[in-house]
């Protein structure tokens, strides 16, 4: 008799800092959902989960990842998903990071045919066909946030999905890109000539180029707003560049604040305890490399040794993932620093 193949695995990523954990669910292998995950805790989202702003909190090496299960269908791996969420109790804020009880969370479509959906979906363009939204419908379609436990649905519903190869040679058409004629081009240019903006218009376009900035001071919780990272680098005497460097993730703090955009998520209390200087020292216990390095300074020769990375962001503010980054891919480079093992 035929072996069973596996459909699918039940995963844990547990935190070594609080002992927290995220159960899950893959069919593509534990390491390429690792990765995803890691991938998207980097990204600059504001639909980011618990999870990922865990992993980006923390770090990656605070994570143990772990198979603790098996499925040999889709049903079977939604229900394990489910029975090891409610028993390690992993959607309770206090223990896990789990936002969703797990499984298929009552798709509908789930066991749909090929056949069925596309019926469906002609349905339901047709029951929308010359309908018309209401200005207050269009303002609160504008400002709908997608909650994660909507983009797993969404997710599930697509996955095994095929396309004909009408709609395959539809889709490559429209990606190409469009090449103007002449006339076309003049067509263009006459009716945008002698065009003037509106004050709206303007006042839109200078909001686009002058965000305003929100500080958070890191001891106190503090929160300052700014017109625009210009007004927060005169006021706070700090480099342009270390501000856009935390709006856009490459450190986490600069001299004791944390910036976001105005509108942007406010930090989280595991967030800010992250950023707090003793945590450093909690995440310490969790480094499986405390390999000592040396720094030198490009600019001034100087030489710098260090017993671990965290060390060396401690006393020079580098993050340890540059640190390790640089050491690893850019050949110990890092902006005026040179980094190596010792």
């Amino acid at each position: 008799m035929a072996q069973e193949e596996i459909y699918g695995i039940i995963y844990k990523a547990t935190n070594m800092v609080n002992n927290k954990v995220y159960i899950g669910q893959t069919i593509r292998g534990l390491g390429r959902r690792k990765t995803d995950h890691i991938a998207e805790s980097k990204r600059k989202s504001k639909h980011n989960n618990y999870f990922h702003h865990a992993i980006k909190c923390y770090g990656e090496t605070a994570f143990v990842w772990e198979q603790i299960d098996i499925a040999y269908s889709k049903e079977e791996l939604n229900n394990k998903e489910i029975l090891h969420i409610n028993n390690h109790d992993s959607t309770n804020i206090s223990k896990g990071y789990n936002s969703a009880a797990g499984g298929l969370g009552g798709n509908k479509f789930v066991n749909k045919t090929p056949e069925q959906m596309a019926e469906i979906a002609k349905k339901i363009s047709a029951a929308g066909t010359g309908r018309r939204h209401t200005p207050e419908t269009i303002q609160k379609l504008k400002n709908r946030v997608i909650t994660d436990e909507q983009r797993r649905h969404i997710s599930e519903a697509q996955k095994g999905r095929t396309f004909t190869n009408e709609t395959k040679q539809k889709m490559s058409e429209s990606t190409k890109i469009k090449i103007f004629t002449q006339e076309h081009r003049k067509h263009i240019g006459d009716a945008s000539r002698g065009r003037t903006m509106s004050d709206f218009v303007k006042r839109r376009i200078t909001e686009a180029v002058s965000k305003a900035i929100i500080a958070t001071e890191i001891s106190t919780d503090k929160e300052i707003e700014y017109k625009s990272a210009t007004e927060a680098v005169e006021q706070l005497n700090l480099n342009s560049s270390a501000i856009t460097d935390v709006i856009k993730g490459r450190q986490k703090t600069a001299k004791g604040y944390h910036f976001r955009f105005k509108g942007e998520p406010s930090l989280t209390s595991e967030e800010l305890t992250c950023l707090q200087p003793e945590y450093i020292f909690r995440t310490a216990i969790i480094e499986t490399k405390q390999k000592p390095i040396r720094a030198t300074d490009k600019s001034s020769g100087k030489v710098y040794s260090y017993d671990s990375l965290t060390s060396a962001f401690l006393e020079l503010g580098i993050p340890i993932s540059s640190i390790s980054f640089a050491i690893r891919k850019h050949n110990g480079t890092y902006k005026n620093w040179f980094f190596e093992r010792i």
